[in-house]
């Protein structure tokens, strides 16, 4: 499988020391050159077995949050000359397969995960998905189907022009309001629903209190 040579992969991880065994093995299909690990203050053997395979990799000494990390991996990304980003979770939710899917194709917006089937999903999960898409569509003036999906691709300089303060999973919310009010187009790309044993950092209730109280502070970004 081959990604566009503008193109950089990001896997943002906090310990997942056990589904590496899985994801590596499957991410060998792409150039090494083509994917950067961000060890955001595992406490596991994350970054050991990351260095074991010879893979890049951006430490992280304690753990920021997965805007941080994203954040450290764009900038990364552009100091080597790579325009395009594709951000993959390291928990085995989101098909390697699939990678050529959000590869760069020339235009500038944002390709979006989107999991259809949301038969499989938590309870808690999927009334906090449905209520934040609902909320970013209403914001952003555009369709957003999975606001949560953390499969994306997109430029590189759209990402910094926004600059994203939030350090941790809302960055993803964030980004796709400022890109929208930028006039950034949203593409979706249906994904598999896939859940497993790993521990979300969700905490369902009170990150959705966040959530909307990040919601209302973005009509002040205009």
């Amino acid at each position: 499988m081959k990604i566009k040579d503008n193109s950089l992969i990001l896997v943002p991880l906090y310990n997942e020391e056990k589904s590496l065994k899985h994801l590596i093995p499957q991410l060998k299909i792409i150039n090494k050159n083509g994917v950067v690990f961000i060890n955001d203050g595992s406490k596991d053997n994350t970054k050991d077995i990351i260095e074991k395979h010879r893979y890049s990799i951006i430490n992280i000494d304690s753990n920021q949050g997965k805007g941080n990390a994203i954040s450290a991996g764009t900038h990364y990304a552009l100091k080597q000359k790579n325009t395009w980003i594709i951000t993959i979770d390291g928990d085995l939710q989101h098909p390697p397969e699939m990678i050529p899917e959000f590869d760069d194709d020339g235009k500038i917006e944002i390709k979006l995960g989107w999991r259809k089937n949301k038969d499989t999903m938590p309870i808690f999960r999927k009334f906090s998905n449905v209520v934040t898409s609902l909320l970013l569509s209403i914001r952003s003036n555009t369709l957003i189907k999975d606001s949560q999906c953390g499969y994306r691709g997109f430029p590189a300089n759209i990402y910094i022009k926004c600059k994203n303060r939030e350090p941790g999973f809302h960055m993803e919310s964030e980004f796709l309001i400022k890109a929208s009010l930028l006039g950034v187009s949203i593409k979706h790309v249906e994904i598999p629903t896939i859940y497993n044993d790993s521990e979300s950092s969700m905490n369902y209730f009170p990150d959705l209190i966040k959530f909307i109280s990040l919601w209302f502070k973005s009509f002040l970004w205009t």
